[in-house]
């Protein structure tokens, strides 16, 4: 600069005025550690800042999200281990009560066992969270889903599965269908469904079946007559499409349309054993049959036999029940393991995050703090610089 502007105590003062403002913004930015306190010291700066800061809040909420879910799938999936076993002690029961020893008055306790299991599987199916919510009401989770009755147990909930959103792009459900888990599951061996008619007279059990061709889909029912204790026809609606011998001491397969179906004991002439389509069963229902069965006397031959074929039917949708509920805690281990690792990530994407908003908003306090001295060195030099000049006179020297 030179000594006539030196001498200009206007361009003096101005320069006095930046170097202040200059020293104040190092000041700030030495005690805060922040590059900028406003928008308008750094726009740019202050613009990319809040895109920051908005991407962080967004992943807080992901992560408020991803708790809840990982509670109440953790919460689900120990309920679904619960009723599995529940449902398994009542398998073990119905093998128990399907035994020719043992007396009417026990098989009522078996019963009565049953209908104790029956309780704490609603009581199981109405679980809710840490926050009063149900985890099988579907969407309407703040509704008690299932509701007991002389009629039966009903479903309130509904067959939608709410979604949270846990990461950018990425939902999960947080909670079962009840519907799904409870109230569609397959009966039978899940083709079809073997049943004896009521007024068989004679001893003929007949098992679950099976399909033996993949290809074939079951939807007509059949009905296994037998013509004399030796002879059966296999009937679809009025036309025969099968028939055979049959060996009341050994027993043995009966096969037609792709279907096999195993009968033993000794069936007499007019009996009939009925082959239909898997239909959907609630698993109440599966409980309320059982039950009905151990608490009905069994007095003849034929209502034994009536009693094995109901327990066998009863098994196999005790089993259709057992491998629904671990279908829907695989289920929900599967979205379990989504959660943790969509929350890694999301850690991740947090550091990131952060880092790239410190590199905007934060200053290295080093650097500044040396920038400071600098600029208190040379305001304190042009103040000294100012007075001096000042001071220059032709009179100071007369």
């Amino acid at each position: 600069m030179r000594v006539a502007e030196l001498s200009n105590p206007t361009l003096m003062i101005d320069l006095i005025g930046r170097a202040s403002a200059e020293l104040t913004r190092l000041q700030s930015q030495s005690a805060t550690g922040k590059a900028f306190q406003s928008p308008s010291e750094d726009p740019f700066g202050a613009t990319r800042s809040l895109q920051l800061t908005r991407a962080l809040e967004q992943l807080e909420q992901f992560e408020v999200n991803a708790g809840r879910a990982e509670d109440r799938l953790i919460l689900q999936e120990v309920t679904l281990g619960d009723l599995g076993d529940q449902f398994r002690r009542v398998r073990e029961l119905a093998i128990q009560a399907n035994n020719a020893i043992l007396s009417d008055a026990d098989r009522r306790a078996i019963g009565a066992e049953v209908e104790q299991i029956r309780q704490e599987v609603i009581a199981l199916a109405n679980a809710v969270d840490g926050e009063g919510r149900y985890l099988f009401s579907g969407t309407r989770s703040n509704i008690e889903p299932f509701a007991d009755s002389a009629n039966g147990v009903s479903y309130l909930g509904d067959q939608v599965e709410r979604q949270l959103q846990i990461g950018p792009g990425r939902t999960v459900s947080d909670g079962a269908d009840g519907d799904a888990v409870f109230m569609r599951v397959a009966d039978g061996n899940g083709s079809f469904v073997t049943s004896a008619q009521s007024t068989n007279t004679g001893t003929g059990v007949i098992d679950a079946g099976s399909v033996i061709d993949l290809s074939v889909e079951v939807d007509s029912t059949y009905a296994i007559n037998f013509t004399s204790p030796t002879e059966y026809e296999v009937r679809e609606g009025g036309a025969r499409i099968a028939s055979g011998d049959y060996d009341p001491d050994a027993g043995g397969d009966i096969i037609f349309e792709g279907l096999r179906v195993g009968l033993s004991g000794a069936p007499l002439a007019g009996d009939s054993f009925i082959v239909a389509p898997s239909r959907n069963q609630d698993v109440f229902s599966t409980l309320d049959q059982l039950v009905e069965v151990l608490n009905t006397s069994q007095p003849t031959p034929a209502d034994r036999a009536a009693l094995n074929n109901a327990l066998n039917s009863a098994l196999v949708n005790l089993d259709q029940a057992q491998e629904n509920f671990s279908v829907q805690r695989a289920r929900s281990g599967a979205r379990l393991n989504a959660v943790e690792s969509q929350r890694t990530l999301n850690d991740e994407s947090a550091i990131l995050l952060q880092a790239s908003r410190s590199a905007v908003e934060d200053v290295d306090l080093v650097e500044t703090i040396s920038s400071l001295e600098i600029q208190i060195n040379t305001l304190e030099a042009a103040q000294q610089s100012y007075v001096a000049v000042q001071r220059l006179s032709l009179f100071n020297f007369l």
